[in-house]
């Protein structure tokens, strides 16, 4: 079957609803998007001094919605403590 026509087959069938993310490494948030539906949006990355490097602060839009299939669900992306001052 062609990939093509097989990925549109299955975005027929599906919806996107937006799981939680937060949390999870960026890796691990694509892996739960896709299983629900969805794609992976624009990807920033901004220091934290709250979240661990590499996981995943805050995303756009919300879980729960539901939204066509195949949406994209942004994500920022820590990259831990920001460095001191020189």
């Amino acid at each position: 079957m062609d990939r093509a026509y097989h990925r549109k087959a299955v975005s027929l069938r599906t919806r996107c609803v937006v799981p939680r993310v937060t949390g999870l490494t960026l890796r691990r948030a694509k892996t739960v998007l896709a299983r629900a539906g969805c794609r992976l949006g624009r990807v920033t990355r901004i220091y934290s001094p709250r979240v661990a490097t590499g996981r995943v602060i805050t995303q756009r839009p919300r879980r729960g919605l539901r939204l066509k299939p195949d949406a994209r669900v942004n994500v920022t992306i820590s990259l831990g403590l920001p460095p001191p001052p020189p």
